[in-house]
């Protein structure tokens, strides 16, 4: 009876996993209004594969290669970028759009299959219990439930940062040959996908260690010593393998260790960017950050206040159990997470996304603290405790998950504008932020466009060309909150684009604020404005849209003085602008 439960239990968390992740993949109605999403599926559709091995491994020749079809910025793995490309051949897909769902369908799939993996790393390590309730706890977390909607590469990652863990958790308890090979394969793979999954490195020589520990204690000679040694050269020349072929563009034509200096190059410019950077505006909302950001975004919005509380718990249990009980396998898991989420909270820039690989080593932390208080067979414990807790984990879940089951605020959006502005009507909109009409659909009417640099320096000229856009614009839409929710919070680099942003959301610029488009997640039915998370949590798949009318037109002159006195007066500006976008 008790197997058929186990059994039941895995099935539910799977089905549920899949139907949280698979829930309408086509959300943002074709409008690829992901930036990552449409570069991988512009690369998609050039890249070929070729008909040789030395062909594919050859990086100044390979028509695999991002770099021979003028894509030299092209920081990812290629072991994704092959199965899409795959997948597409197969099926025939032509058009970023259809590249794009190919990539949706894998990443879902690739991360309801990590919902197995954490439960076999959890019963490898701990037991049954604690392994179904890390798979039912996993199924159940927003951010994956994100990201398994977008054709982006964290998906991938996250699914071979458990498939190289759970090897190295086997390996620990028993230390054989095939799980080393197996660990070495995996870890290769992983970095092929992004060259951040270096971060397990740690794990995986702590797993080596207690697999040497196990061989030492059986007590069987030398010989004992010298095999983990072996296979740990064994695993070294596995990854080593796996990298060079699933990652070939990582090197210089057909070389095993020279890098590839345009790879290289990339890194640096990702790293430059990787700081409060105006040049770079998504990175603009990180100037000012505090050391728990990430922590705090993760509690609220990335795990769930309910799931938050019960990885702390478990967090600081497994530590207590390392440190005082010597229960040394709680090592393995703990170092997969911990040392990326302390370093990532350190680091100027800290996206929830980079912190994904952590979350399912998380959930097992939970899970297993859950697990072991359920042992005690103490029923109102579980009524208090694990009845809420779980109840308010998937109210989350599917509260979150209902964002991809309404209109597109952007769609909304769209076809508000074809509907109330005239045929012609100019639409000004900020830099960066996707155009509404990307494409236009037949039948549509025309609109013309102005760009607002709106992240360029605040410099004495800018109020002149803020107010040359205004007088040309009939409607100012505002396509998120990356501009007027991040450039505030560094007023003393944008006082004239704070300025101006007080002057609209006040009215004062001659538009008036005819509408906004929100489509917030719930918990139990009460709307959670995600306004105040970081940017990328929200500007992608429920992006708040404000459309702005000219009610009359000013001078140019008249614009440049209300933005300067809304400048001198600024203060506090960016809570208005966060309870009017919350509360419309």
């Amino acid at each position: 009876m008790a197997n058929y439960l186990n059994y039941g239990t895995l099935a539910a968390a799977i089905i549920l996993a899949a139907h949280l992740r698979l829930n309408n993949l086509d959300w943002d109605q074709g409008l690829l209004t992901h930036p990552d999403e449409t570069f991988v599926a512009m690369v998609s559709s050039k890249v070929r594969l070729p008909h040789s091995l030395y062909l594919y491994l050859h990086t100044a020749l390979s028509p695999f290669n991002p770099a021979t079809h003028g894509f030299n910025f092209y920081v990812y793995g290629t072991l994704p970028l092959a199965a899409i490309r795959t997948a597409a051949d197969a099926a025939n897909l032509i058009g970023l759009q259809q590249l794009t769902m190919a990539g949706r369908w894998i990443s879902s799939l690739l991360d309801i299959f990590s919902v197995l993996l954490i439960y076999l790393i959890g019963r490898t390590l701990y037991g049954i219990k604690t392994g179904l309730l890390a798979a039912l706890l996993l199924a159940g977390t927003v951010l994956h439930i994100q990201h398994a909607h977008y054709s982006v590469f964290e998906s991938w990652l996250v699914f071979f940062t458990l498939a190289t863990a759970l090897s190295a958790a086997n390996y620990a308890v028993n230390p054989k040959w095939p799980f080393a090979l197996l660990t070495g394969l995996f870890f290769g793979l992983a970095v092929s996908v992004k060259i951040s999954a270096l971060h397990l490195a740690p794990a995986l020589l702590i797993g080596w260690m207690l697999g040497l520990r196990t061989n030492v204690s059986r007590g069987e000679g030398a010989r004992r010593c010298i095999t983990p040694i072996l296979q740990l050269s064994g695993a070294l020349a596995t990854t080593v393998a796996a990298i060079r072929l699933a990652y070939p563009y990582a090197f210089v034509g057909g070389s095993l260790a020279t890098p590839n200096p345009l790879l290289v190059k990339s890194l640096s410019s990702l790293a430059r960017a990787a700081t409060p950077n105006p040049d770079y505006p998504p990175s603009v909302q990180w100037h000012g950050r505090h050391f728990g950001f990430l922590i705090e975004n993760l509690f609220f919005w990335g795990l769930g206040p309910a799931l938050g509380t019960a990885v702390i718990a478990g967090v600081f249990y497994s530590l207590y159990e390392l440190i005082f009980r010597r229960r040394l396998i709680h090592a393995i898991p703990l170092a997969a997470c911990l040392p990326l989420i302390l370093y990532l909270s350190g680091s100027t820039v800290k996206p929830m996304r980079y912190a994904l690989p952590a979350l399912p080593f998380l959930c097992l932390a939970a899970s297993y603290l859950c697990a072991k208080t359920l042992r005690q067979r103490n029923i109102r414990i579980a009524l208090l405790v694990f009845l809420p807790l779980f109840t308010l984990h998937f109210a989350w879940a599917f509260g979150f998950a209902a964002i991809y089951s309404r209109p597109f605020t952007r769609y909304q959006a769209r076809q508000w504008i074809v509907v109330n502005a005239p045929a012609g009507a100019t639409l000004l909109q900020e830099e960066w932020d996707q155009r509404l009409f990307f494409s236009r659909a037949k039948n549509e009417p025309a609109f013309r466009y102005e760009a607002l640099q709106i992240f360029t320096p605040d410099k004495p000229e800018k109020a002149g060309l803020l107010s040359a856009a205004l007088t040309k614009a009939d409607f100012i839409v505002l396509n998120s909150q990356r501009g007027y929710g991040s450039i505030p919070r560094w007023h003393e680099r944008y006082p004239l684009s704070s300025g101006y942003y007080k002057a609209l959301f006040e009215e004062r610029l001659g538009f008036k604020l005819e509408k906004i488009f929100t489509s917030f997640p719930t918990l139990l039915g009460i709307e959670r404005c995600t306004f105040s998370a970081d940017e990328s949590f929200s500007v992608y798949d429920h992006p708040p849209v404000l459309i702005f009318k000219k009610t009359e037109s000013l001078s140019m002159e008249q614009y440049a003085e209300e933005i300067r006195k809304a400048t001198i007066e600024n203060s506090g500006q960016l809570a208005i602008f966060q309870e009017i976008t919350c509360n419309h």
